[in-house]
């Protein structure tokens, strides 16, 4: 088996003895005795400490070649089974199969293993392989029990010193393993050297040797060779087996190649692979600003190109016919603009680009902010480049090729398909095909001497007041002459220029000569006095001119946008500028639902401005990597970005797809921890914080997202500490306490893991948390469920705000994820979003707005006290803005036609009071305005009730009536209405005295199911058809009438209804009253076990009453007019003939809540909770009003010739995916047993 393996510092702990026997043990739960003989060394859990202690050590993850980590909670195991510190519940997971590789192991020697199990379920069966010997057969795991093996390694299966072990799930919820030892009878059962090297990215690398018991080995003999060339260097390990070299510049030329690295001492030997990447930076130059003797230096490459979905062998032949190719927009997916290109086959892109006369004797760059996702490129007919990913950006030199003054031809052939493609899932997620130059594009020209690299960083004195700017530079002399003379001036400028300049300096630094072909990399260092800092609250910027310079004549300028930000980890805190921040956080993705991927930029600034409005200060860049602009929009507007690579889901659900493999075979790598796979993790993450160092928005460096952790994950991690060792790296997820990660990462944590986090000793983010709700079967019947989400969420945040480890978490998700084919198809991931496909708000907005107000009145519904005469209003007030003292904002209030405006002086992350004088009389019962601006824009809205309000009492039925019967009916005439009651269904209709039709017919037991969307579009699997709206909109059904009585009350008339359907059994008992008041309670009994999601009674009137009014306790006190879910409305069933109608491929000109279906709009059919009325009318005004205490929901619709009105005393938000689930179990059950009484009370009254 080759060796051609990562550095492996062994996890499998080797356990030694000079001489044992060796007998066949294979016993579950063993006595260390059944070992004795054997010297314990270390022992490997799938834990992962930092520090070396007891007999415990930080394992190495390279054994594990499948599998997910995981620490069973006191929610899997209770702890009174196993204690909740024993690393034992520790494990590693996988569906299908626990793959590991040990290897180093001398043929000659012989071996034991011990293996230790824990399950949290029953039912686990598993098999154990070595190879494809069966070691162990189908072995059941109970429940919450330690369960250890000891057996015997046939020597057959590591006689070419490497075995892989397979742990088989037969049967249960997947494989599980806690932990594994090997076990040696000799000094020499380890024959491999382990190779630990790190490239630093300016052409050196270093490392150490140490042989399989980790002890450092001096004198190993090295080699390291360039892939494909004859090029190599020789060197020898030092005392403490660590090794140096500068890598020759004439190696740089292809960072896509591995160099090899080899080792050996006597017996010993080892080998590693380390990306040239990793040594010579991937070059991403800085936009020139001025290039000397040179009008315009940059070209935009955005417009028409020619297209071909099925391109000629030749087709970046200059002279080849393109009269019959397609025009196509760049940037933009191919797909999204019709067409079809065969899976796994390349189209071909071409551009006349008309390079100016003044770029001749100038280095001609191509930049690519993202082509999707594997290209190769010519240039005037000549091969210049090749490029594997996805959302990252990358440049290509074409000077060797360019025709200054000519037309120039730039051919490109793009396949969508790669092993880049698969790394970013993006099949999975949206079940579509991606392709093509999907960001812009541009070509630029530099001095043969110029500016590589400039990226910069922030160090602060200790009372962050002075800062001294790191400015890191790589000056590339691509020149064929040397050059000496040069020079570097800074200049740093305010972006606003109405402040006062800045004093900095010095900021001129010589540089010194520079041969041809060579890089000369430089960290300078500028003083600065009293910077202005740049933090989400106050993004402030300065422009930094970096002016080359030879023989002191300028050649080349190149300006980035700074902040002075730096940023820090103390304990499980994080900290800016020194102080202490949260992050209320949003994960968003780029999505366009008519340029798929390609996001115009009005688009990404829009998307912006919304997240400030809802108080958002933290974006994740979720599965994919963003479009630089947002990155500038973040620097500007202020916000926290946390980046990710495009790198999703490895280990899960798309490894054994036939595609990955086949990309697997294309790129020559065994899978996921084929060492040369890290390689693939790292060219994303290279180019990401490429793009984005400079930014002071951008505040962390994601790995990779949803994924299993593999061996190339370590090394990447190694690698950006390297490269940029001031921002916080993680990886999703990441929920180890002692992980080398700086944050611990998780999505969608329940309440018991948000309290173990409590305690966690570094930072913790929700990377993904708190789903937004997704489910079509539901929403298409109740759009309500958007408002109810709140519920959730608020106490969740809440409890999240006041857990300090934990730095803050980001909703899932920002935008909808669909996509309107040409074809006319719908595909991506579905309505996730708090904003729609077309950028416009949905309920959830508001409430992640107040949710997230860093102007916190924490119980805003309740009655403030009506101060003595005299003294001033108090509310109490909450400041959560991390930098901003609340009398920087603008607060404005209002009682009735008094206004006024208050300043007061609450620090930032401090309680305080709020004290209004008003000079209105009797304030008892009024309502108080409170409104706080930032800059203009509104942050909190509070509608605040000043004193107790009054009690509304519900009136009860009374009034003259009569009551008279027939064979067929029970009559009742009260004072303006009719109603009529069939005695043989017990069903009621009423009418006005003049003979107008209010109640249809009524009541009807309403227990409607959950209905849950299993999956939506973006899985390959197909999409569930949308079943008929009616039959989503269930009822009760199989009603039979047993007894329908009427009778004579002090109050009026009373009715009682027995009867069955086919899910309860029970009675109505109705109490109507001559003024047309009455009460309806209700009782039944279920048949069967039910998972339930709504329960009521329902009522049908004539569609003409299409008008729903009420009033309600909401969660606010304050909503926008048009929000579904305020406290009072009145809505249309339809929307009005205003708005023109629009094709499908048309953003809407109304708002989302007037979205509609057959039966109705978003805001007429949403479910109203906490009513304390509400009322259906006509255009008349006639109609039905429910009163209520707050405690129960009505829900209006149109069912053909009928309005229905639901009134509720049960509401779940059934299943909706993460957040439903939180919902359910965490606050309340939806669970109805068979035999439970479900019972309620509806006061209804007439309006003829």
């Amino acid at each position: 088996m080759s060796n051609w393996s990562m550095s492996l510092n062994t996890a499998i702990y080797i356990l030694l003895l000079s001489t044992f026997p060796i007998n066949s043990i294979a016993h579950a739960s063993p006595a260390d005795n059944e070992l004795e003989g054997y010297l314990l060394c270390k022992k490997a859990v799938f834990t992962n400490r930092g520090d070396v202690h007891s007999n415990w050590i930080k394992p190495d993850w390279k054994i594990v070649k499948q599998g997910v980590y995981y620490k069973y909670t006191s929610f899997d195991i209770p702890e009174e089974k196993i204690p909740i510190d024993d690393d034992v519940r520790s494990i590693v997971s996988h569906s299908e199969e626990i793959r590991l590789h040990l290897y180093g192991l001398n043929p000659t020697s012989k071996f034991k293993l011990r293996l230790t199990y824990l399950s949290n379920s029953s039912g686990r069966v598993f098999s154990l392989k070595a190879d494809d010997k069966i070691l162990q057969k189908e072995i059941t795991l109970p429940a919450g029990e330690k369960i250890e093996y000891i057996l015997d390694l046939p020597k057959s299966v590591y006689k070419d010193e490497a075995v892989d072990l397979s742990i088989i799930n037969e049967s249960g919820p997947n494989a599980v393993l806690s932990s594994i030892e090997l076990w040696g009878n000799s000094k020499e059962s380890l024959v491999n050297l382990e190779i630990d090297i790190q490239g630093d990215f300016r052409s050196n690398i270093f490392g150490n040797i140490s042989d399989g018991y980790m002890q450092k080995v001096e004198d190993a003999e090295i080699e390291l060779k360039l892939e494909g060339t004859e090029k190599s260097i020789k060197l020898k390990s030092g005392k403490d087996g660590a090794f140096e070299a500068t890598i020759p510049q004439d190696w740089r030329n292809d960072e896509d190649k591995w160099i090899f690295v080899s080792a050996k001492k006597g017996r010993l030997h080892g080998n590693n692979i380390l990306a040239s990447m990793e040594v010579f930076i991937p070059r991403l130059s800085p936009k020139p600003f001025s290039v000397k003797s040179v009008r315009n230096a940059e070209i935009d490459l955005k417009g028409i190109w020619q297209f071909n979905p099925n391109p000629p062998k030749n087709n970046y032949d200059i002279n080849i016919n393109t009269a019959n190719w397609a025009s196509i927009e760049v940037p933009g997916e191919w797909g999204m603009q019709g067409f079809e290109v065969e899976v796994d086959s390349a189209a071909a892109y071409r551009r006349i680009i008309n390079i100016p006369q003044d770029w001749a004797g100038k280095s001609v760059k191509l930049r690519f902010d993202a082509v999707y996702s594997e290209t190769d490129i010519w240039f005037n007919g000549i091969y210049v480049g090749h490029h594997m990913s996805t959302y990252t950006p990358f440049e290509v030199d074409v000077t060797k090729a360019v025709m200054p003054g000519k037309p120039n031809v730039l051919a490109m052939e793009v396949c969508g398909e790669s092993l880049a493609d698969d790394n970013t899932a993006n099949y999975m997620m949206i079940g579509r095909r991606a392709g093509g130059i999907i960001r812009r594009t541009s070509a630029f020209a530099l001095p043969k001497v110029n500016i590589a690299l400039l990226h910069v960083e922030t160090q602060f004195d200790n009372e962050y007041n002075d800062a001294v700017l790191m400015v890191f530079i790589e000056i590339a002399n691509e020149s064929t002459e040397d050059v000496s003379g040069v020079s570097m001036d800074f200049d740093l400028t305010d972006t606003d220029i109405n402040t006062k300049k800045l004093e900095f300096g010095p900021a001129s630094f010589n540089l010194g000569d520079i041969k041809a072909g060579e890089y000369l990399y430089k960290t300078l260092e500028i003083p600065v006095k009293s910077p202005k800092h740049w933090n989400a609250e106050n993004p402030n910027l300065y422009y930094l001119d970096g002016k080359l310079n030879i023989e002191g004549n300028e050649l080349q300028v190149s300006r980035r946008r700074i902040g002075f930000r730096e940023l820090e980890i103390r304990g499980n805190q994080v900290l800016i500028n020194g102080s202490v921040t949260r992050l209320r956080g949003m994960s968003r993705q780029d999505s366009d639902p008519l340029w798929g991927r390609t996001v115009p930029e009005e688009t990404l600034r829009r998307e912006m401005e919304l997240l400030n409005q809802m108080n958002v200060n933290n974006v994740y860049t979720c599965a994919f990597s963003p479009d630089e602009l947002i990155l500038d929009l973040a620097d500007e507007m202020g916000m926290y970005m946390f980046e990710e690579p495009s790198t999703c889901w490895i280990g899960w659900w798309n490894d054994n797809m036939e595609s990955r493999q086949y990309h697997f075979r294309q790129n020559k790598v065994s899978g996921n921890t084929d060492p040369k796979m890290y390689m693939e993790f790292l060219r994303p993450v290279v180019e990401m914080i490429q793009r984005g160092r400079s930014h002071p928005s951008s505040m962390t460096w994601m790995i990779a997202d949803e994924s299993a952790f593999i061996p190339a994950f370590e090394r990447v991690r190694k690698c950006v500490k390297v490269l940029d060792p001031t921002r916080p790296v993680h990886f999703a997820w990441d929920v180890r306490d002692e992980s080398i990660f700086d944050l611990g990462s998780h999505h969608y944590p329940s309440y018991v893991q948000l309290e173990e986090y409590s305690h966690s000793t570094r930072p913790v983010i929700f990377d993904q948390y708190y789903h937004i709700y997704r489910n079509r079967f539901v929403l298409s019947v109740d759009p309500g469920i958007r408002n109810e989400w709140v519920n959730a969420f608020v106490p969740f945040w809440e409890k999240t705000w006041d857990t300090p480890s934990i730095w803050g978490g980001q909703l899932f998700n920002y935008t909808d994820d669909i996509f309107l084919m040409p074809s006319g198809e719908v595909v991506g991931y579905g309505a996730w979003g708090v904003i729609d496909l077309w950028k416009r708000e949905k309920p959830e907005a508001w409430h992640i707005k107040k949710g997230y107000s860093p102007a916190k009145i924490v119980d805003e519904t309740s009655p403030i006290p009506v101060p003595k005469s005299g003294n001033p209003i108090e509310i109490q007030i909450e400041n959560r803005y991390d930098f901003t003292n609340l009398n920087e904002l603008n607060i404005e209030w209002s009682i009735e036609d008094e206004t006024g405006k208050i300043a007061p002086d609450i620090p930032p992350q401090t309680n305080g009071v709020l004290s209004i004088f008003p000079k209105t009389k009797k304030l008892d019962g009024k309502l108080m305005s409170l409104d706080f601006y930032k800059d203009g824009a509104l942050v909190d809205s509070y509608r605040l009730r000043l004193g107790e309000p009054k009690k509304v009492k519900i009136g009860k039925p009374a009034g003259a009536i009569e009551l008279l019967e027939s064979d067929a009916a029970f009559y009742i005439n009260g004072n303006e209405f009719k109603m009529e009651i069939d005695r043989e269904s017990g069903q009621l209709s009423v009418s006005s005295s003049e003979g107008k039709k209010l109640l249809a017919t009524g009541p009807e037991l309403v227990i409607m199911l959950e209905n849950n969307e299993i999956h939506t579009s973006g899985f390959p699997w197909p999409r569930p058809e949308m079943p008929p709206l009616k039959e989503l909109n269930q009822k009760c059904t199989g009603w039979e009438a047993r007894e329908v009585a009427a009778n004579k009350s002090e109050s009026g008339v009373e009715i009682l209804i027995r009867g069955s359907y086919q899910e309860a059994e029970g009675l109505y008992r109705l109490n109507i009253g001559g003024n047309g008041k009455m009460t309806i309670d209700y009782e039944f009994t279920t048949h069967e076990e039910m998972h339930v999601r709504q329960i009521g009674i329902l009522f049908y009137l004539p569609n003409s009453y299409d008008e729903l009014s009420w009033k309600r306790n909401g969660r606010w006190s304050s909503y926008p007019d048009n929000h579904i879910g305020r406290n009072e409305g009145t809505v249309k069933a339809f929307r009005d003939a205003s708005f023109p109608e629009v094709d499908s491929k048309t953003k809407p000109p109304w708002p989302w809540e007037l979205d509609s279906n057959e039966m109705g709009t978003n805001e007429f059919r949403a479910t109203r909770t906490n009513i304390l009325e509400a009322a259906l009318r006509d255009k008349d005004n006639a109609g039905i009003t429910v009163r209520s205490d707050g405690s129960q929901q009505v829900r209006a619709f149109i069912e053909g010739e009928h309005t229905g009105l639901l009134v509720s005393d049960f509401y779940s938000p059934g299943l909706g995916s993460f957040a439903g689930a939180q919902l359910k179990y965490q606050l309340f059950s939806d669970k109805i047993p068979k035999d439970s009484v479900i019972k309620g009370r509806v006061n209804l009254e007439l309006i003829p």
